[in-house]
C-alpha cells in the first residue's frame, strides 16, 4: 500500500520495472493520493494509470487533469455512468474517441457520440454499436 508521497515518487521514478508496475497497482487511500496531487500536480497522468484508484480521485482527475489524464482515466473499466457521461463530452476529441471505444460505455452514451462532431469519435461509437448487436 501506497502510504507517501515520497513512497510513491520512488516507485514511479525507479528504473526496476516491478518498482514502477507497484506504483500502477498498489492501492492508497484517498487522503494520501489527494496530498501526492496537491504537491505534484505534474504526477496527475502516472496516478491516472493506477488501476485502484478511489472515485473521489478519479472524479478529481476528470475534473482538473489534463487531457492526457483524462484519457488514461478514459481506458478504465470501471467507470461510473456519472464519468463516462463527464468524458463523453470532454473538449477533446480523443477522449470522446476513448470513452467510444471504451467496452463499459452504455449503449445510451454511444448513441450520443455518434453524433459527434468529430468524425474520429463517430466512427468509433458505431463500431463500438455494431459490436454491441441487437439490431443496431
Amino acid at each position: 500500500m501506497i502510504t507517501s508521497l515520497k513512497e510513491y515518487i520512488s516507485l514511479v521514478e525507479h528504473p526496476a520495472v516491478d518498482s514502477r508496475r507497484a506504483a500502477v497497482l498498489d492501492e492508497a487511500d484517498a487522503p494520501t493520493w489527494h496530498a501526492i496531487l496537491d504537491a505534484r500536480p505534474d504526477l496527475s497522468s502516472d496516478v491516472a494509470m493506477n488501476k485502484k484508484l478511489p472515485t473521489a480521485i478519479v472524479d478529481r482527475l476528470i475534473a482538473k487533469g489534463c487531457s492526457r489524464t483524462r484519457a488514461f482515466i478514459a481506458l478504465k473499466r470501471s467507470l461510473s455512468q456519472q464519468q463516462l457521461l463527464k468524458l463523453s463530452c470532454d473538449e477533446d476529441d480523443s477522449v470522446r474517441a476513448l470513452i467510444a471505444n471504451n467496452r463499459k460505455t452504455p449503449r445510451a452514451i454511444l448513441e450520443q457520440l455518434l453524433h459527434d462532431e468529430s468524425q474520429i469519435v463517430s466512427e468509433a461509437a458505431s463500431k463500438q454499436l455494431g459490436n454491441l448487436g441487437d439490431g443496431f
